[in-house]
C-alpha cells in the first residue's frame, strides 16, 4: 500500500506492507486524516517528543525514531476486514473513528505513533475493534475525522472556569480554532481571537469569535476593560459589580509565550495551556503569584469526551466545516508539511490517501 512515511526528519511517499489484522483487530481503509501539530513536531523533534512521552507515562515506549513511522491519528476510515476473535458488532463497510491505541500480545501501542501500526497517512490501518467509535447519521468522513481535535478542544474547555468569564484564545491554529468552536457551541463568550494570520482570524470570525485582534496592530489585552474584566494596577477581581474573570487559552506553544501571558493577564485570571512547547521554557513565578493566576495544562481527552465529540459532529451540533482549509492527497503531503512548518496560514488540512 502507499503511505506518507516519516523517514528521518522528512516525509516521503513510498510503498509499505498492508498490515494484517490480529486478534480482536480490524483492517480499515482510510478516507480522511487530519494533520495534527504533534505530527509536525515529529519531523524535527521526534526524539524529544518520545522522551517527554515516556517520562509522562504515555504510550511511546515501543517507538524507535530511527525507523519508519506512518503518522496520522485524526482519522475516519471504513471497515474492510475483520481479524480473528472479533465481535463484528459493526458491519463491513461501516465508517468509524477510533481511539488511536491498539492492543496486542505485547501490550498497548499508539496507532500512528508506532513502527508497527501505521496511522492515517496510509491507505490502510489496523485498529482494535473495542476502540472503534461509529460514524452515524451519514456524517461526511472529512467532518468525522475532526472528532479527535474537537475532543482535544472539549477537554481544554472543560478545564476552564465558566462562571461569568470572558475568554481570549491566543493562537488560531487548528486547536485554537477548535476551542473557539466549542466555546461558541456552548453559548459562551465574549471570545477574543488573537492571531497574526488574517486567514485564521477570518475562520475564527466564521466560528463566532466576538473580537478579532492582530497583535501586530494592537495589544489584545487592551480590550479587557471593555469586556468588564478588571485590568490594571491595584484593581482587584470581583471587587466591583459586573466583574468577569479572564480565561486565556494559550494555543501557540513556543518558548516565552506562557510568561508573556502571565505578564499581560489580568489579576486572578485563568490560563489554560493547550499549545505544546517542545523546548525548555521559563516563567516568573513571583509575577503569577502576585496576580494569583491559575494555570492549567491540557492534554488530549477522555474516552467520554471523544465519544461526545463524534456524536455532536454527527448530529450537527458542532459545525466543524469552517475548520477545514483543504484536502490533499499523499503525493502533496511532503510539500504540505513544509508549508505548515515554515509559513502556516491554514486551519485544518486533511489527507485523503485514496487520491
Amino acid at each position: 500500500m502507499r503511505a506518507a512515511i516519516r523517514r528521518g526528519p522528512a516525509i516521503v511517499v513510498d510503498e509499505c506492507e498492508i498490515p494484517p489484522p490480529g486478534q480482536g483487530q480490524v483492517r480499515v481503509r482510510t478516507h480522511h486524516c487530519g494533520i495534527c501539530g504533534s505530527d509536525l513536531h515529529a519531523i524535527h523533534h521526534f526524539e524529544s517528543f518520545i522522551d517527554y512521552g515516556r517520562r509522562a507515562g504515555l504510550l511511546t515506549g515501543r517507538i524507535d525514531p530511527g525507523r519508519d513511522v506512518v503518522l496520522g491519528h485524526e482519522f475516519c476510515a471504513e471497515i474492510v476486514e475483520f481479524g480473528p476473535g472479533t465481535e463484528r458488532a459493526l458491519k463491513e463497510g461501516a465508517m468509524v473513528g477510533a481511539f488511536a491505541v491498539n492492543f496486542d500480545e505485547k501490550g498497548a501501542e499508539g496507532v500512528g505513533w508506532s513502527n508497527h501500526y501505521p496511522g492515517g497517512y496510509a491507505e490502510y490501518m489496523v485498529l482494535t475493534e473495542s476502540m472503534l467509535v461509529p460514524v452515524t447519521n451519514g456524517c461526511p468522513s472529512e467532518r468525522a475525522a475532526l472528532a479527535e481535535p474537537m475532543a482535544v478542544a472539549i477537554h481544554a474547555v472543560n478545564k476552564a472556569d465558566h462562571q461569568d468569564s470572558a475568554y481570549m484564545v491566543v493562537g488560531c491554529g487548528p486547536i485554537g480554532l477548535a476551542i473557539i468552536a466549542e466555546l461558541k457551541a456552548r453559548g459562551l463568550g465574549p471570545v477574543v481571537a488573537v492571531d497574526y494570520v488574517a486567514e485564521r482570524r477570518a475562520v475564527a470570525e466564521r466560528l463566532g469569535a466576538d473580537l478579532l485582534v492582530d497583535p501586530a496592530v494592537g495589544d489584545p489585552h487592551d480590550h479587557w476593560a471593555g469586556l468588564d474584566v478588571p485590568y490594571g494596577p491595584v484593581v482587584y477581581p470581583r471587587a466591583q459589580s459586573r466583574a468577569r474573570r479572564a480565561v486565556l487559552f494559550e494555543c501557540v506553544g513556543v518558548p516565552g509565550m506562557l510568561n508573556r501571558l502571565i505578564d499581560a493577564a489580568p489579576r486572578n485570571a485563568q490560563i489554560i495551556v493547550a499549545g505544546v512547547c517542545m523546548a525548555p521554557d521559563s516563567i516568573e513565578p513571583s509575577l503569577a503569584i502576585n496576580k494569583e493566576l491559575e494555570i492549567k495544562f491540557s492534554m488530549a481527552f477522555s474516552a467520554d469526551e471523544f465519544r461526545q465529540s463524534m456524536h455532536r459532529i454527527c448530529e450537527g451540533e458542532l459545525d466543524v466545516s469552517p475548520l477545514i482549509s483543504r484536502i490533499v492527497g499523499l503525493d502533496e503531503l511532503p510539500a504540505t508539511f513544509d508549508e505548515l512548518l515554515t509559513a502556516p496560514r491554514s486551519a485544518k488540512v486533511l489527507v485523503d490517501p485514496r487520491r
